[in-house]
């Protein structure tokens, strides 16, 4: 049965709850993100995750990983930011892109001081993670909760984030 939570059905979702993970798409439903890049030409008519609401991909660690910060600063506002909005025009905002983040509760910190979403480099730097993708619309980001969650959208609480629509 697919997920009915709007993370899963629409708009771009930061994912990294494990047991949302495996609601959400089988091992072979997960598309690398080099894959997803060669795929924004010819997007699949039909989407295999969570009923035909997602499409699932992973290696955004990675290649943050294996990229100087600065190098990794100008891909995520340039080429990712692109890919995302490629695919939420070519479904007209009505799926979802989910990038699976298997560290991201340890790697991805919200600075309330700054509003600011940061991503841990390999290298213990901070990547400004929310200014480059969701390009300072870091208030509306939401807080993605497991199923039936009752306590703070924090900690254990924090399985992901979810921008609606990347503009």
């Amino acid at each position: 049965m697919p997920l009915a939570d709007a993370w899963a059905r629409r708009g771009l979702t930061l994912l990294w709850g494990a047991d949302a993970f495996r609601e959400l798409a089988s091992p072979d439903q997960v598309m690398p993100l080099r894959a997803l890049f060669g795929e924004r030409l010819n997007w699949p008519v039909d989407l295999v995750s969570n009923g035909g609401r997602a499409l699932v991909a992973t290696g955004l660690e990675a290649s943050l990983d294996c990229l100087a910060p600065a190098d990794a600063e100008t891909w995520i506002a340039t080429d990712l930011r692109d890919l995302v909005r490629e695919f939420q025009d070519a479904y007209q905002g009505e799926r979802a892109l989910v990038l699976w983040l298997p560290s991201g509760a340890q790697r991805v910190t919200y600075d309330a001081p700054n509003d600011a979403w940061l991503w841990a480099t390999a290298d213990n730097g901070r990547l400004p993670l929310g200014r480059l993708l969701f390009s300072g619309a870091e208030r509306d980001v939401e807080r993605v909760s497991p199923a039936g969650w009752r306590g703070p959208a924090e900690g254990p609480g924090l399985i992901g984030l979810r921008q609606a629509r990347l503009s």
